[in-house]
């Protein structure tokens, strides 16, 4: 929610203050706004030139790919249980709340000229204070996903290992891996995305056949219509895509981005069905009663999506691992992203912000 409200006043203040600028990054005037398209960066077809720039740029399956890493594992985790979203009201909302992000990715599209330069798009000190608000976004975002990791290494993995050591090696690790810039998380998230997506969606199917008719027959005849819970269902769900609002800064690596709406909405959808088949599984296996108990109640979940024939004795281990590696996927990713808007927005070294972002 803090980053909608903060893309919102930027949209306004790009409308009103915000000169209009060309796709080669120079000003063209000051009446246009950003609520009138804009022309993608001209692409030199010479030489080296052009291969820098196809080599600098990820394509729109890359751009799915990684929304999937990203957000996958923090919705599976963390949008059930106790205090957060249950029940046929909180699944209305999920339901609604699709709608308003599909118009809040377009707007997101047309506002990326402006982020590509923040300084020359709103002046230095509009420019950098844009940046901080975003950077702090980052470290609130990084902080949380932190937080999860260290609760659920030493119950589902590895025991009596201390949280502050979970999350040193993960920083660490998650450091390592953005050497590659955007390019690399792309082929990375090329090869990986689909195996994650394929997996839990694996699991959501093994899970079907634990499911009992008369757990989803009581949910049903305890539901009362509550148009608050609803309410919170749409604003819960706003709140967990809250990081599309980094769009922006993501866009201007992507091939013709001008034209990545439809990508972006399709990852949205997909991340969109799997939540609401998930608010649907979980009661149907495990009841309400004890969804609307448990912390995260998909572990007791992954207990029982074996495969036929006890392939493997602990096959949970295996999900847990794919989502841990979706949360150390985003944990990278918003660590690159903090180098990235502090080199446009003039903030200096941005991997000197990275290493300080990494230490708060």
């Amino acid at each position: 929610s803090f980053i909608i409200l903060g893309s919102i006043l930027l949209l306004a203040q790009g409308c009103i203050f915000f000169p209009a600028v060309k796709g080669d990054g120079t000003q063209k005037d000051f009446s246009a706004g950003l609520c009138q398209r804009r022309p993608e960066p001209a692409v030199e077809k010479k030489g080296a030139v052009m291969r820098f720039a196809e080599n600098n740029r990820i394509s729109h399956k890359q751009l799915y790919r990684q929304m999937i890493l990203e957000f996958l594992a923090p919705f599976i985790l963390c949008m059930y249980g106790a205090g957060n979203l249950n029940g046929i009201n909180a699944l209305i909302g999920m339901a609604m709340a699709l709608i308003p992000l599909g118009f809040y990715v377009i707007v997101l599209i047309r506002m990326t000229p402006v982020f590509e330069n923040l300084k020359k798009s709103g002046g230095v000190l509009v420019g950098r204070l844009t940046g901080l608000f975003f950077i702090v976004f980052v470290l609130m975002a990084g902080g949380y996903i932190l937080a999860v990791l260290g609760q659920l290494v030493p119950v589902s993995l590895i025991t009596g290992m201390s949280e502050e050591w979970i999350t040193f090696w993960a920083v660490l690790v998650c450091m390592t891996g953005i050497r590659g810039g955007m390019p690399g998380r792309g082929r990375m998230a090329q090869i990986s995305g689909g195996v994650l997506l394929g997996g839990m969606i694996l699991m959501m199917v093994l899970c079907i056949p634990q499911g009992k008719i008369e757990y989803l027959q009581d949910m049903a005849a305890a539901w009362k219509f509550s148009g608050q819970e609803i309410l919170d269902g749409l604003y819960g769900t706003i709140c967990a895509f809250s990081a599309v609002g980094l769009l922006p800064f993501l866009l201007g690596n992507v091939e013709k981005y001008a034209s990545a709406g439809k990508t972006v909405l399709a990852g949205i959808l997909t991340l969109g069905g799997i939540l609401m088949g998930m608010a649907v599984l979980l009661p149907a296996v495990l009841g309400y009663g004890r969804v609307v108990q448990e912390r995260y109640p998909v572990l007791p979940l992954l207990d029982g999506a074996d495969l036929p024939g006890n392939v493997l004795a602990r096959f949970d281990v295996l999900w847990m691992g794919f989502l841990l590696y979706s949360l150390l996927f985003a944990l990278g990713s918003l660590l690159h992203y903090s180098r990235q808007i502090a080199e446009e927005a003039g903030l200096g070294w941005g991997k000197v912000w990275t290493v300080v972002t990494a230490a708060l």
